[in-house]
């Protein structure tokens, strides 16, 4: 009754995995394959976005005591394909963690349950002096076994924030190069202010004088402005 009312439950989902604990060979701490185990399906669920991915541990709260060995203690592609179709899964990610000489050797396969077909599987060796690397390299495993058909990463939306920071950061670096346009100008009246035949009127020199006065203060202010929302751009975006 269990079983089958576990089987309608995964095969509502239009695509199901169903993610086995990691078989814990001699010498490997049972809690360490277990942690492993959860990162994996963690691991599924980030590639598999969209699926439905059931762990080890969902599956054994929807079963009985007695069934968990028959269900979980397969390792053969026939055995695995059969218990996926118990499960109503489509697919099956299972693995093992040994110790090999001085290095853990972690293996992970990907079932196709219909197929009764491995369509994914990589192994990695990992130092046993180094046990946190583990993490990373069921992360790339992973990655590996589910390749091209990974989901991609969220498109991301900017929202309208970054557009009008940017056409404020334009508008002010104009307002500053303005400014400083009239400081030059006026610096250049001054320079000819005392050349023959080149030299500005009283009237040229007191409009630029008073140019300069409104366009220095405005330039350095306008340009702090300008900086501010650069900033608010790269910060939005």
């Amino acid at each position: 009754m269990c079983s089958l009312a576990l089987a309608l439950a995964l095969s509502v989902a239009p695509h199901t995995v169903a993610v086995l604990d990691l078989g814990a060979r001699e010498g490997v701490s049972p809690d360490l394959a277990r942690t492993l185990s959860e990162l994996m399906v963690i691991e599924v669920r980030r590639v598999a976005a969209g699926q439905r991915v059931f762990g080890a541990e969902d599956i054994k709260a929807m079963v009985g005591f007695q069934r968990q060995k028959s269900l979980l203690g397969c390792e053969d592609a026939s055995c695995l394909a059969e218990l996926g179709g118990a499960l109503g899964a489509q697919e099956i990610v299972t693995g093992t963690l040994s110790i090999l000489g001085d290095d853990f050797v972690l293996v992970i396969r990907r079932l196709d349950v219909a197929r009764v077909q491995v369509i994914g599987e990589t192994t990695a060796n990992v130092p046993r002096a180094r046990p946190a690397k583990l993490q990373g390299t069921v992360r790339a495993a992973v990655d590996e076994i589910y390749g091209a058909t990974a989901a991609p990463p969220p498109e991301q939306h900017h929202g309208a924030w970054p557009w009008i920071l940017g056409a404020g950061a334009l508008v002010a670096a104009g307002a500053s190069a303005w400014g400083w346009v009239q400081y030059a100008n006026f610096a250049s009246v001054r320079s000819q202010s005392g050349a023959a035949g080149t030299a500005p009127t009283y009237s040229q020199a007191i409009s630029a004088q008073s140019n300069a006065q409104i366009g220095v203060p405005v330039g350095i202010a306008t340009a702090a402005v300008a900086a501010g929302l650069v900033l608010g751009v790269v910060f939005t975006w």
